[in-house]
């Protein structure tokens, strides 16, 4: 029932010095038990996508900082853990609107979602982002055809300078 496939011969054993020296640079900053917690989520970040199970975790990963801190670099990385045609790149701030049920058919057969650059004044719908992030059930539509249901399954990470503005504050947000 795979939908996508790795061509690589699987080492539960094997190590990736490469990826744990970045990582524990990019979370130079912080002590080293939360270090650890940050190298571990991204790598469950990662499992999540490449299995299509993010929407079970119910969240997305924001990279916050200013430029020259490893945001692109870990994007980059993330989008190398599946298959080209698995990753789109769909802002929050275009999940709603007019237009959103011909664009939302991005997310259909997507397993990441990554997007560079998140500009601080563009506005995110909170009811259209938990809908998406969580999985729920949304109606897509390609041009001059009926419209579908279906349920996203794709991890979302976004890259920003500063924190995009919202509309909800709840702790479900």
């Amino acid at each position: 029932r795979a939908t996508f496939g790795h061509e690589l011969d699987f080492d539960p054993q094997a190590k990736a010095p490469q990826l744990q020296d970045f990582l524990s640079e990019i979370f130079d900053d912080v002590s080293e038990e939360e270090r650890a917690a940050r190298c571990l989520l991204v790598q469950e970040f990662a499992g999540a996508a490449m299995f299509g199970i993010a929407t079970k975790y119910q969240k997305a990963l924001l990279l916050i900082g200013e430029g020259r801190n490893g945001k692109s670099q870990l994007l980059h990385i993330l989008k190398a853990c599946v298959p080209d045609c698995a990753v789109s790149a769909l802002p929050p701030s275009q999940w709603d609107g007019n237009l959103a049920r011909f664009r939302v058919v991005l997310l259909r057969d997507s397993l990441l979602n990554s997007v560079d650059d998140i500009k601080p004044t563009e506005f995110v719908d909170a009811v259209s982002f938990k809908q998406i992030v969580t999985g729920d059930l949304i109606t897509g539509e390609y041009k001059n055809r009926d419209s579908f249901k279906f349920h996203p399954r794709c991890a979302h990470v976004f890259s920003t300078n500063t924190i995009p503005s919202v509309t909800d504050f709840s702790e479900g947000f």
